[in-house]
């Protein structure tokens, strides 16, 4: 293969001229990401080119990958015909789907499918019918009906329901949408009777309307879905327009398909004995209720974004690992131990047919990603694992996730789920298609759900930045924690917008508790745990040996037969030396805590590495001293911790705070008249 093919398929998918990208310009800075390479990856491969996933991600340059891939191609292999004709059997994510519809099995009874409400003009229901009925008369997998025996059938017909129209013209129509939207977004549609869809239009007053769009993902994954959605848009704007046939079927494309990687199987089954738990997060001690899935959103705009991802790519990093990294460490904050999987689904449509692009069906799969928070390192650095990390997977993804936990269950007789998933659609583009918003109206409401997830965090482009989506089982976390957690993903990724220290500077767990008690709570690290966070209870220092969580209320809840009892919280333990107090007086005028304690933890007192920074330049004028330090603050993260740390490095700080204290204890005037009594 020569250096101009290399260039003209980075080229393309960069959507960049090819003489302006640099020999040596790293791929991944310019905008490339994993989901890029792979499809190069799975293009080179096809033609018969052995080439690695991992080793072109090591060097990301047009230079290294021209070396790498300097072998012929063999000529591709025309794809033979197929019947079209009679059940094929389930793919893997779709035998997942179909399998956790089941109540009995855990974290089951829920359907995987992708509900969206479009609030717009009235649209006329004669006209929409007529554009559904041409969508599901053009794409098999709308036709298709699961059997009793996980296989699927592809009908001549859909088996749709037919146009719902409510007329909520009269009054106001808030109670009626809001019915409508608790019954469709847990809904689970019947699809061994062939039904994978459901449309439903309201009419509101003004000459408003509401568009109600639910796809089961066992007929068509994520990015099909927007597919079909461009064409809804454009079938309903012109009716008159024939659109040919696609030539090429889901069930051809699982045919043409190659089962399997045994080069990727032995490498994951390699590393079974290294590979962690999903993460443990803080759960209701009794889910009550039927499931029920919340989303929470916060969205990055084109100029945040913008400044978000060029920070991540001066460092090397693709906005889309930045931002699991994000995830990673609100999810280790929470976690009963800083070694866990993430779930991360990858959008593999392999390029086997020119005409597979325009084919709606799943092709998802998913990558197990192993994440490490023991050890200190900065924002930046983390991030750079992980990066690592998931490009390995990546790299090995031809023996898909579901078969790894597989594996991991058999190695350890035991069921292993992963159910925290980081799902990035960065590279797939805006979330809708300019038509479709034209034509349906503003994504008023989305969510998704799916079987043996407990959280599943997206990110996807939406008006030019960055919409970030957390669909969570409610029922089945303590309360309060989502909250938490969502509220502190937040704040760090508001640090990170900026290119600020908060990429740079050390990163420590917010593990610490808000108060320090002779009943605590300590994970296995022995650090002090957070609200909800569950931990072994200490009592006078001793180990107990029993489960518990301090809970905002002033108790720790012991967790013992799926009940709960409590122990009172004794006092905060106040500042005592100068030096304690100086630093509390400090921390005081930053952070958002009336009182600060002693043993009160930075992170958990609502720090983070921009307000470090802030503090540490305060205290380095007041106590004038260099041995103050981000480093020192958040590796010693309490009023007390700091202020031993700090005397080991300057003993002359004990006297200094102390005169740092008078000083601002006194007045204006009173400050004004000491200096001009110097002075003179």
């Amino acid at each position: 293969m020569t250096d101009f093919d290399v260039r003209e398929t980075v080229a393309r998918l960069l959507d960049e001229e090819p003489g302006t990208i640099a020999d040596d310009a790293n791929l991944f800075e310019l905008g490339l990401d994993s989901l890029d390479l792979m499809t190069a990856v799975g293009e080179w491969r096809r033609a018969g080119l052995a080439v690695g996933f991992a080793e072109l991600a090591a060097e990301p340059t047009l230079a290294a990958w021209a070396r790498l891939t300097g072998n012929s191609f063999k000529p591709e292999n025309p794809i033979e015909g197929t019947d079209e004709a009679g059940p094929f059997p389930l793919g893997l994510m779709q035998h997942a789907y179909w399998i956790g519809r089941d109540d009995a099995h855990r974290l089951g009874g829920v359907a995987a499918h992708l509900y969206t409400e479009f609030d717009g003009p009235a649209l006329d229901p004669e006209r929409l019918t007529a554009a559904v009925l041409g969508l599901a008369a053009r794409h098999d997998m709308l036709r298709v009906r699961l059997t009793d025996n996980g296989q699927q059938i592809v009908g001549d017909t859909a088996s749709w329901r037919g146009l719902t129209v409510h007329d909520l013209r009269a009054g106001d129509p808030a109670a009626a949408l809001d019915r409508i939207r608790e019954r469709l977004s847990h809904q689970k549609l019947d699809v061994e009777a062939g039904e994978v869809f459901t449309v439903e239009l309201s009419l509101l007053p003004g000459g408003r309307g509401r568009l109600h769009l639910d796809v089961d993902m066992v007929a068509a994954d994520a990015a099909s879905y927007r597919l079909l959605l461009a064409e809804l848009a454009q079938r309903y704007t012109d009716p008159s327009r024939t659109l040919a046939p696609v030539g090429y079927s889901y069930r051809r494309y699982r045919a043409d398909r190659p089962a399997g990687d045994p080069v990727a199987a032995e490498w994951w089954r390699s590393r079974l004995a290294d590979l962690p738990d999903g993460p443990r997060l803080p759960l209701a001690l009794a889910p009550a209720g039927p499931p029920q899935v919340r989303r929470r959103h916060l969205h990055l705009d084109a100029a945040r974004r913008e400044s978000f991802s060029g920070a991540a790519k001066r460092r090397g990093l693709t906005p889309a690992v930045a931002l699991a990294t994000v995830f990673a460490e609100v999810v280790g904050a929470y976690a009963e131990s800083p070694r866990f999987l993430l779930n991360v689904p990858l959008f593999d449509r392999a390029p086997l047919h020119p005409a597979v692009g325009e084919v709606v069906g799943d092709f998802s799969s998913s990558v197990m990603l192993a994440v490490d928070l023991r050890l200190a390192a900065t924002f930046a650095e983390r991030a750079t694992a992980i990066q690592s990390r998931l490009h390995a997977g990546v790299g090995h993804a031809g023996h898909a996730g579901l078969d790894v936990l597989r594996d991991l269950a058999r190695h350890r007789a035991e069921q292993v789920l992963a159910p925290v998933v980081f799902t990035s659609a960065l590279s797939l583009g805006e979330l809708f298609d300019g038509s479709v918003r034209e034509t349906f109206g503003d994504p008023v409401w989305i969510i998704s759900q799916g079987p043996q997830v407990l959280l599943d965090a997206q990110v996807t482009e939406l008006s030019g930045g960055i919409l970030v989506n957390w669909d969570c089982r409610e029922e089945q976390f303590a309360e309060g924690v989502l909250d938490a957690m969502f509220a502190m993903f937040g704040r760090l990724l508001d640090d990170l917008v900026s290119d600020g220290p908060a990429w740079d500077s050390p990163v420590v767990a917010p593990a610490a508790g808000a108060v320090t008690v002779t009943a605590r709570v300590v994970d296995p690290q022995g650090r002090d745990r957070t609200w909800w966070v569950p931990g072994t209870l200490l009592l006078d220092g001793h180990d107990t040996g029993q489960r518990a969580f301090l809970h905002p209320d002033g108790l720790v809840h012991l967790l013992a037969g799926g009940g709960a009892s409590s122990v009172p919280v004794d006092r905060r333990r106040l500042p005592a030396s100068d030096l304690e107090r100086a630093i509390a007086l400090v921390w005081a005028e930053h952070l958002p805590a009336a009182k600060i304690g002693a043993d009160d933890d930075f992170i958990a007192l609502g720090g983070d590495s921009v307000l470090a920074a802030s503090i540490v330049a305060r205290l380095r004028e007041g106590l004038d001293s260099e041995a103050v330090s981000v480093r020192a603050l958040l590796n010693a993260p309490t009023v007390a911790g700091l202020a031993a740390a700090l005397l080991d490095l300057d003993p002359r700080l004990g006297d200094v705070a102390a005169v740092f204290l008078e000083i601002e204890g006194l007045s204006d005037d009173e400050v004004r008249a000491q200096l001009e009594g110097e002075s003179a």
